[in-house]
C-alpha cells in the first residue's frame, strides 16, 4: 500500500498492533476500521481482541472524532455497543452479492458503523484537573492491564464512575458525558 499511494505525500503507512496502538491519546480525528474487526474476530481470543481495538480507538481520538467500522459480521456490530464505550452509533446496511453465501459467517449485506466519541464535559476546571489527574494516575495501571487481558474492565470502571458522577451531579474526578 506504501508504494501504490507513494505520491500522497500526507498519507503515512505503519504496521502496528490494533489491540495496542503506539499513538498517543485523542491524536486523531478519525479513525477506520475497513473489515480488520472482521478477520481479527474469526482468531482464537479474537473476541477480546477486537474489544481492545474498540478501546484503542476510542482512546486516540480527539472529543466529538469519529470512528468508522466497515463490517459483514453480526458479531462484530454486537460487540461494538457491549463494550459499552461513550459513542454515539448510527448505522448504515448496504446490501451485497455473497459469493459464496453458504460457507460465509457474514450477513447479505455490509453495515457501516459511525461511532462518535462523545465530549466530556466538566461541571467545573477542578473537576476537569482532578479527572485529569485520575486518568494520569490510571494510565499506567490500565497498560498493565492491558498487556493482562483486563483493560476493558478498566475503561468500562472509569466510565461508569462518570456515569454515577453525572447522575449525582457530584463534583469529583468523574466526567459526564455531553454529546
Amino acid at each position: 500500500m506504501a508504494k501504490t499511494n507513494a505520491e500522497r505525500d500526507k498519507m503515512t503507512w505503519e504496521v502496528g498492533d490494533v489491540s495496542a496502538l503506539s499513538h498517543e491519546d485523542e491524536s486523531f480525528e478519525c479513525v477506520i476500521d475497513k473489515a480488520t474487526a472482521d478477520a481479527v474476530i474469526c482468531m482464537p481470543g479474537g473476541h477480546d481482541l477486537v474489544q481492545k481495538m474498540f478501546h484503542e480507538a476510542y482512546r486516540v481520538l480527539k472529543p466529538k472524532g469519529v470512528f468508522i467500522v466497515v463490517s459483514v459480521q453480526a458479531n462484530v456490530k454486537g460487540l461494538l455497543q457491549e463494550v459499552k464505550l461513550p459513542w454515539a452509533i448510527g448505522k448504515l446496511p448496504i446490501k451485497t452479492c455473497l459469493v459464496n453465501g453458504a460457507h460465509s459467517q457474514a450477513q447479505d449485506h455490509v453495515t457501516v458503523i459511525c461511532c462518535r466519541k462523545k465530549k466530556l464535559v466538566f461541571a467545573n476546571k477542578a473537576q476537569g484537573l482532578m479527572a485529569r489527574l485520575l486518568i494520569a494516575a490510571k494510565k499506567k495501571e490500565l497498560m498493565e492491564k492491558a498487556e493482562s487481558g483486563d483493560a476493558g474492565a478498566a475503561v468500562e470502571a472509569l466510565v461508569e464512575k462518570a456515569k454515577e458522577n453525572k447522575e449525582g451531579g457530584a463534583v469529583s474526578a468523574g466526567a459526564a458525558e455531553a454529546e
